[in-house]
């Protein structure tokens, strides 16, 4: 039985990667003719009456304005841009948590740029303050993430495994 949790490379009409879905959802776009299959991973999928080869990367049938593809603002997301690695001492570990440089008590905003992965220790000696206030210092300035190469380092395994998707990629 095939791993239906495989990843799968989405691409935009236009060839461009949008993000990687699970190969249950690249199966559900294929059958609903929004989406088509370009490479398949050697796998087989059967049905009592059908085989269907597994989907490697698809490519969507309409174009989808990529302008409005970013990356979900959330823990897990702020923790990989920042990664894994406290932004004033540089420890990582099982006890990071997030901080507002600029904290919510003083006006700060719940974005991209205002919040930045930190460990315990870090976050207690900053407190409700500015990390100028608590004489604390950035180890970088946090923004926002672009799309690809956001992509790319989340499904390093997969690009490392799956040379069907190196080309689409722009890796070659």
């Amino acid at each position: 039985m095939p791993n239906l949790n495989a990843n799968v490379l989405l691409l935009n009409a236009s060839y461009e990667p949008m993000a990687v879905v699970g190969l249950r959802r690249a199966i559900g776009l294929i059958y609903l003719e929004k989406a088509e299959t370009l490479e398949t991973n050697g796998l087989v999928l059967r049905s009592p009456t059908t085989e269907y080869a597994a989907p490697s990367v698809i490519r969507l049938m309409q174009y989808i304005n990529p302008a409005r593809r970013r990356i979900k603002f959330n823990r897990r997301n702020v923790l990989r841009r920042d990664g894994f690695r406290c932004q004033y001492c540089g420890r990582s570990g099982p006890d990071l948590t997030l901080d507002h440089i600029v904290p919510l008590a003083l006006g700060g905003k719940h974005l991209w740029e205002n919040v930045v992965a930190c460990c315990q220790r870090c976050n207690n000696l900053k407190a409700d303050r500015t990390p100028e206030a608590a004489r604390m210092e950035l180890r970088s300035r946090p923004k926002e993430p672009a799309f690809l190469p956001y992509l790319q380092k989340i499904y390093q395994a997969d690009l490392e495994s799956n040379v069907h998707w190196r080309k689409y990629l722009f890796l070659d």
